[in-house]
């Protein structure tokens, strides 16, 4: 399993591609359709290197997709932010071997890509699950967070499908609101099971799916791309929040977690900054490490059939027994329970745990 937390900017920081809007404004042109909120020139909409928030998108958005504009906007959205809309990012994804590989670097690099999501990819008993939380703000409008969402999967599958040159499709699709009027067309275009109400959303693909290779595969490409959107990330890093640049650190290092001292080493901050950072975030460094320990673990309970010594292995303990303490500690449950039992609550075991209050 896989899982990062993408670009945290401030939603008034200039940080989104000017691309996406350009695109956007694109498609609503050719349904005869304004772009409403936008007050900015026109001319920038052509300039690659523009950058605007995502709360002036979201603002557009809102505006943009009342009930006039077409059900179908979402999937056409999709379809419509191909490999050159993703710049250094879409130049790796066709470099890589399969549509596994090209999952695994999407979710490690879309933070270039500057949109606040976080996205987890697992796999159970040759099923591989990408699943996607903080797609949009829970405020907005129904008609904006349906839009959203058809857009990514509808650009997951199309951009799989040019990658491959094959008519590959998702096992299954979960959607977190409830089924839409149109809902036959997310059945229609994605062809397979949808379903809507779930817990979060997500795709669920089998083998044949993640193993059909790339036909554009080229490994030394693909090393040079790997490296240049690695020196990008780490150079964007320090914009992110203390506790998230620990988290990304801690995803980096596992299982071979740092402590304090190595952190703030590879921070590139002094042990001294580094505390004062934490202090000032109302928090300590053996907090984050113990809340990055407990979702992680979770999801390897939830979302994967490894054993606990595995787990345990991964997220730093020396056997099982110590893993099934710390666990105990953090949440109350025992872990096997947690696998076993998919009727506990999910919301109470992944927040603080009485025993962790300040």
């Amino acid at each position: 399993m896989n899982s990062y937390i993408t670009s945290r900017f401030s939603i008034d920081d200039d940080v989104l591609s000017i691309i996406y809007l350009a695109v956007f404004n694109t498609l609503l042109e050719k349904h005869q359709k304004p772009l409403i909120g936008y007050h900015l020139s026109l001319a920038k909409l052509q300039n690659p290197r523009a950058r605007i928030s995502p709360k002036l998108y979201y603002t557009i958005l809102e505006k943009s997709l009342s009930n006039r504009t077409a059900k179908s906007l979402g999937f056409e959205y999709g379809k419509m932010l191909n490999m050159a809309a993703a710049g250094t990012v879409g130049q790796l994804l066709m470099s890589c071997k399969d549509i596994s590989e090209v999952f695994q670097q999407f979710i490690r690099f879309y933070p270039l890509l500057s949109l606040s999501v976080k996205i987890n990819m697992s796999s159970k008993n040759k099923r591989h699950t990408v699943s996607v939380e903080r797609l949009y703000q829970k405020h907005l409008p129904i008609e904006v967070q349906q839009f959203l969402c058809e857009t990514l999967f509808s650009c997951w599958l199309t951009q799989a499908r040019w990658l491959t040159g094959k008519q590959i499709n998702f096992s299954r699709v979960y959607i977190a609101y409830p089924a839409p009027e149109h809902a036959q067309l997310y059945r229609r275009f994605f062809n397979c099971e949808v379903i809507f109400d779930s817990e979060q959303h997500a795709i669920e693909v089998d083998n044949n799916f993640a193993e059909t290779p790339v036909i554009t595969a080229n490994e030394p490409v693909m090393a040079i791309k790997q490296r240049h959107c690695l020196e990008v990330l780490r150079s964007w890093e320090c914009k992110f929040s203390i506790r998230e640049q620990i988290y990304t650190l801690l995803q980096r290092q596992q299982p071979d977690l740092p402590n304090m001292d190595e952190a703030a080493s590879m921070l590139h901050l002094s042990r001294s900054s580094l505390y004062r950072k934490l202090r000032d975030s109302d928090t300590n460094y053996q907090r984050i490490v113990d809340d990055f320990r407990r979702i992680e673990a979770i999801n390897y309970l939830r979302k994967s059939d490894i054993s606990l010594s595995d787990i345990a292995y991964k997220l730093g303990f020396s056997d099982a027994s110590n893993f099934r303490r710390a666990f105990k500690k953090w949440t109350g449950a025992n872990p096997l329970n947690v696998r076993n039992d998919h009727q506990l609550n999910l919301s109470q075991l992944t927040s603080t745990h009485p025993s962790q209050a300040i």
